[in-house]
């Protein structure tokens, strides 16, 4: 088939932490669309050129690219399908929630809520996930020993992390 089933569960991955990470906030749903698909783009410039480099560690080479691209080899066609994916799917679930359940968007049982545990995990698996993706490569990217690919992972995660930080950071007092 030549399509890797992996690809399944990498792009559930990427697209249950991307929109996790916005569910609550930007009011509109072109804004919540946005940002989903550039967290998930970000996410895949993490993933992306480590399964490119799949050989180097158990994942296997399991595809190439015929013209290889400027960013470790990943063309930049790549990062604007994965955009464009993400940021349509994510814009026609919000709009079709918001069809079907207009009175329960995003809610839960006020027993929930009053509840902490489940509050926690309401307000932070998605970020979780996200970042334990991240976590979970970058980790693999140091023992390979991808000194270059791990330190822009770096940079490009404190854009998702300063926006986790500033959202669910300490408490303002005033």
């Amino acid at each position: 088939m030549g399509f890797p089933v992996v690809y399944f569960f990498v792009f559930c991955g990427n697209e249950s932490g991307g929109i996790c990470f916005t569910i609550h906030h930007p009011p509109s749903t072109f804004i919540k669309s946005l940002l989903s698909a550039l967290f998930v783009v970000i996410l895949d410039i993490v993933v992306d050129p480590l399964a490119h480099l799949g050989d180097q560690w158990f994942l296997g080479k399991i595809y190439y690219y015929p013209k290889p691209g400027f960013y470790f080899d990943v063309p930049l066609s790549n990062f604007a399908g994965w955009f464009l994916v993400s940021f349509v799917i994510v814009g026609v679930n919000l709009m079709l929630e918001r069809f079907f359940k207009p009175s329960t968007i995003h809610t839960c049982p006020p027993a929930v809520w009053r509840d902490p545990p489940s509050t926690f995990f309401i307000k932070y698996s998605g970020p979780a996930l996200y970042f334990g993706i991240f976590i979970f490569n970058w980790g693999i990217t140091l023992w390979i020993r991808q000194w270059w690919l791990a330190f822009f992972d770096l940079v490009w995660i404190l854009i998702p992390g300063y926006l986790f930080y500033r959202h669910a950071g300490p408490a303002k007092t005033n």
